[in-house]
């Protein structure tokens, strides 16, 4: 039995659009855990822009999941295999500078 796969559309816009949030929500999340050893009232201020910084993240998640071209179906075999490799080794090939040899 063979099951087909499912290959996301929106991930690359995703994360351009949750980038700025991500590094704020994990710093203060942690500064957040820090601090509330020390006097809950700063944490509580941390951890609630950190939370704000997360909603963002699910927010986003969410609405591009309900994207009809969120999701594309990718069928079972050897091309599917095969093609991710072939374009990877293709853009391998060419340099990244213009003064970079192969």
């Amino acid at each position: 039995m063979t099951y087909g796969a499912t290959l996301r559309s929106a991930p690359v816009f995703e994360r351009l659009v949750v980038a700025p949030v991500v590094g704020p929500a994990t710093v203060l999340g942690l500064l957040g855990g820090v601090l509330d050893l020390v006097h809950p009232g700063p944490s509580a201020l941390a951890g609630r822009v950190a939370g704000l910084c997360a909603s963002w993240v699910i927010l986003v998640a969410v609405r591009l999941a309900r994207l009809p071209t969120a999701a594309l179906d990718w069928s079972p075999g050897p091309l599917p295999l095969l093609l991710p490799q072939l374009i990877q080794a293709e853009i391998d090939h060419y340099p990244r500078h213009p003064g970079d040899k192969t």
